[in-house]
């Protein structure tokens, strides 16, 4: 969690608004570029193609949209299959994906009849755009884990890490402790009900708290019949 403006921020939300803004300088640095001789040529993230143009859009989108839902106060739309969280790992993703086409596809100028003088290929914008969007993506996923979306294949999963569906305990009984913790100080073992505070009185027929008193004459009397 962070502060800022007065706000509680989840980390997530604090990286794709981060993210988002590493996307926006990286698409006026270079995205490509080639020298022959003492001339340099190089062209922006913007110019380079829709591959690039709009991979920029989307983590631009994507970011906007959580600084939207944390300090306007906007309330995504949570219908149909695929729900805010989840559409925000998409977004992402698919920019990330576009930006190495993006690299992968760039002209080689070193096929010219000059190749021998020719330097060409990505630069450091196209670097500094890809490791935002990427960045985005996992801070997205870790907004993800924490917001207790559906996630297709896996189920419900809540903000605390259990599994919607589960039945509560029945009532009067403590569920287990999470994996790795001692039960709580008093001894009263799990499923039971913990001793009465100081000063109370434990119920009628010496039985102890929490638990039903014998019937009359002990365990091992059969019960009067009348």
């Amino acid at each position: 969690m962070a502060q800022i403006g007065g706000r509680t921020v989840a980390t997530g939300d604090v990286g794709i608004m981060g993210a988002g803004v590493v996307v926006f300088v990286s698409s006026f640095l270079p995205w490509y570029g080639a020298s022959f001789g003492g001339y340099h040529a190089s062209i922006s993230g913007w110019n380079s193609g829709f591959i690039a143009w709009f991979p920029i859009l989307l983590c631009l989108a994507v970011a906007g949209v959580v600084a939207a839902a944390t300090f306007g106060n906007v309330r995504l739309p949570t219908g149909g299959p695929v729900g805010p969280s989840l559409a925000l790992v998409l977004g992402g993703g698919v920019a990330v994906l576009l930006i190495l086409l993006r690299w992968i596809t760039l002209p080689d100028a070193g096929s010219s009849l000059f190749a021998a003088q020719i330097k060409s290929g990505a630069k450091v914008g196209l670097f500094l755009g890809l490791i935002g969007a990427a960045a985005m993506t996992g801070f997205a996923v870790l907004r993800l884990l924490g917001s207790g979306e559906s996630i297709p294949g896996r189920g419900l999963r809540p903000a605390g890490g259990g599994t919607y569906g589960q039945q509560p305990p029945p009532y009067g009984q403590q569920p287990p402790p999470p994996y790795g913790q001692q039960p709580p100080a008093g001894g009263a073992p799990y499923g039971q009900q913990p001793p009465p505070p100081y000063g109370q009185q434990p119920p009628a027929g010496g039985a102890p708290y929490g638990q039903q008193p014998p019937p009359a004459g002990g365990y091992d009397q059969p019960p009067h019949n009348g």
